[in-house]
């Protein structure tokens, strides 16, 4: 775990809201994962269907490991944040 997400976990310890560590190697249910990631699960079950989030499945469940949903969020982020450097590149051409 990095130093940042660190000490971003001890400020909502300090808010005493409640949080969980997961080993990346761990396998989560797609209710979990879409809790973790703000998303309905039939969402992350279409992500999963469409090959975009690795799983296997266990008996009629899928399971996702905690290292392919953090790859996910990862990638997430950065196509947020080249769309907002894009965003605000166009609004300082427009003179906004």
């Amino acid at each position: 775990m990095e130093i940042a997400q660190v000490s971003k976990e001890e400020k909502r310890m300090a808010k005493r809201r409640t949080i969980s560590v997961i080993s990346e190697n761990n396998e989560i249910s797609t209710e979990r994962a879409a809790k973790l990631l703000g998303m309905s699960r039939p969402y992350v079950v279409k992500l999963l269907e469409d090959g975009i989030i690795p799983f296997r499945k266990v008996g009629i469940h899928r399971r996702i490991r905690m290292r392919d949903l953090n790859t996910y969020q990862e990638k997430l982020k950065e196509i947020r944040e080249e769309k907002l450097q894009a965003d605000q590149a166009q609004d300082l051409s427009y003179g906004y």
